[in-house]
């Protein structure tokens, strides 16, 4: 468990909507913050208490001053401006496994085994196009003689 902020590790944790507060969409799980459980990449992170928050507003200024959203103790977020918003554990039920993807109002179409490759095949295809343009600007910067 993190002494400071009351989660504990492996299990995931949505931050309290009240009305007039900024909305929080996602999770923590293991001292980040997601926003889907498809996307591994984190737009948030704990930092000792301090609740990072990679939210840039309209302007492209950092949602929260300094990127920082708040402090979190014993499962409270307190933003700056002195509001507290509870954090509380997801059910053991609503907790879906990494790599699956949830369909609403719909039937699944894929299994559960092709639902696991799916973010597997997205990462390597990501992974190879940025090689690729690597390699393709390594190859223009030397036929221009650089």
């Amino acid at each position: 468990m993190n002494r400071l902020t009351g989660m504990m590790a492996g299990r995931r944790y949505t931050i309290e909507n009240v009305r007039g507060a900024p909305e929080f969409a996602g999770f923590f799980l293991d001292d980040k913050y997601f926003l889907h459980p498809e996307l591994l990449t984190a737009i948030g992170w704990l930092d000792g208490d301090r609740f990072i928050y990679d939210q840039l507003s309209s302007t492209g200024e950092f949602a929260f001053p300094g990127g920082v959203a708040g402090t979190i103790k014993g499962l409270t977020l307190t933003l700056g401006d002195g509001r507290s918003l509870a954090i509380t554990e997801l059910e053991t039920s609503a907790q879906p496994e990494w790599g699956t993807e949830h369909t609403y109002g719909s039937a699944d179409e894929l299994s559960l085994p092709e639902k696991r490759r799916k973010p597997a095949f997205l990462f390597a295809t990501t992974a190879a196009t940025v090689i690729a343009g690597y390699i393709i600007g390594r190859l223009l910067e030397r036929r221009r003689g650089h």
